[in-house]
């Protein structure tokens, strides 16, 4: 498992978490390698969104949940109407 982040912690307790402060092509591309050819998970909103722009993303499958958690990143957001790619 990877988790991108600006702060990785110092201590590693679980050695199955990889943590990653690269650019979103560079992380995208360590995933991939590991996937050994199968697909690649993207979990959140935001790294979503990047990978999108990024045009990392051959296919989305969106889960709704019935319920609203408030605030968050809205996945389908553009700027002056941009299409997604």
């Amino acid at each position: 498992m990877f988790v991108l982040t600006h702060h990785a912690p110092d201590d590693d307790e679980d050695e199955t978490i990889t943590f990653l402060s690269d650019d979103i092509r560079s992380a995208g591309a360590t995933g991939l390698r590991a996937t050994e050819g199968k697909n690649l998970l993207i979990i959140g909103a935001s790294l979503a969104c990047q990978c999108l722009e990024a045009g990392l993303i051959d296919e989305i499958l969106v889960h709704v949940a019935p319920i609203l958690l408030g605030d968050g990143v809205r996945f389908f957001a553009r700027k002056a109407g941009e299409q997604v790619a």
